[in-house]
């Protein structure tokens, strides 16, 4: 295998962080983190940037000169799951920060191989209704509902045509792993959410309403498919009219599943409510001092952070 340079572009969020571990730890394989601030425990090359601002973008890019591979995964996301998704400036913002990393990226770059692109079911419109089953590539995407995946992807596509590399569209389901500082990482929001209702001496409440079926992929997982897609895909991808894939290799499970792994790290008991789901909103506390104390003691405590690893044991 030929040495390549990795470029991961959003490497201290869920997917990019995980793919940066990965490639740090693969033979002949150099590896450039960027971000707008350096990922934890990283010391290899990392470029700061602001993918917004389109003529750092151009700096850098004259420094990029020997990227094999791309790995795309920076996400700026406006408040809410729906609302933000529709926003306009997301969308917006979105596309042009992908336009402005490769467009000056890829005539500086003359031995790129590939780009991995990720997305996920928003693609398929879960954020706005059932998803379809089975969901497919291809006949399932919901392009009617404003989506910046549609902008990235169509500009992906124009700017491959033609072009000596290929690349490829992921679309993972629910993904948990390590992201220290990451919005997209939840389940150690389930961990936390354990060990302040235990310093509050209740039960655990259930907060997620009714039972039902879904999927997660585990980021360290995750990135071990956009290394295989990024080499095996080279040459078959840059051939394929429709080079993208929905990406769930992880557990089918209930909802509730990492509930009871939390109590039990917690010495809590889990209260389910069959009907409509209990409003916990003030389960951090009612107070402001009782909020300190229990953060401060939380910060000290070395049981806290099994919980928060456990959570999906």
């Amino acid at each position: 295998m030929s040495r390549k340079t990795v470029l991961i572009a959003g490497a201290t969020g869920l997917v990019g962080y995980a793919a940066l571990k990965h490639f740090a730890a693969a033979p002949e394989t150099d590896v450039i983190a960027l971000s707008r601030r350096r990922p934890p425990a990283f010391s290899g090359r990392h470029v700061t940037l602001d993918l917004t601002d389109a003529a750092a973008c151009m700096d850098a890019a004259a420094t990029l000169h020997a990227v094999t591979h791309v790995v795309y995964a920076a996400l700026f996301e406006r408040p809410g799951l729906v609302d933000g998704w529709r926003d306009q400036r997301q969308i917006d913002t979105n596309d042009r920060m992908l336009r402005n990393l490769l467009t000056p990226l890829l005539p500086a770059a003359p031995n790129l191989r590939h780009v991995t692109l990720l997305q996920g079911t928003k693609a398929y419109g879960v954020h706005v209704r059932p998803l379809m089953v089975p969901a497919r590539e291809g006949r399932s995407e919901m392009r009617e509902q404003p989506n910046f995946y549609w902008q990235q992807e169509d500009y992906l596509r124009a700017a491959q045509a033609g072009r000596d590399w290929g690349f490829t569209i992921l679309r993972p389901v629910l993904i948990v792993g390590e992201a220290i500082g990451g919005a997209m990482n939840l389940i150690p929001a389930l961990g936390v959410y354990a060990a302040l209702m235990r310093e509050r001496g209740t039960v655990l409440p259930y907060p997620g309403g009714a039972e039902r079926v879904g999927q997660a992929v585990d980021a360290d997982l995750l990135a071990r498919a956009i290394a295989w897609a990024g080499e095996a895909s080279a040459g078959a991808m840059r051939r394929s009219t429709s080079p993208t894939a929905t990406c769930s290799p992880g557990p089918t499970f209930g909802r509730q599943l990492p509930m009871p792994s939390a109590c039990r790290r917690a010495r809590q008991r889990l209260i389910v409510y069959n009907q409509s789901p209990q409003r916990t909103g003030t389960a951090c506390g009612s107070t402001t001092r009782w909020r300190h104390r229990s953060w401060k003691h939380l910060s000290d405590c070395r049981w806290s952070m099994p919980i928060i690893r456990c959570a999906m044991a």
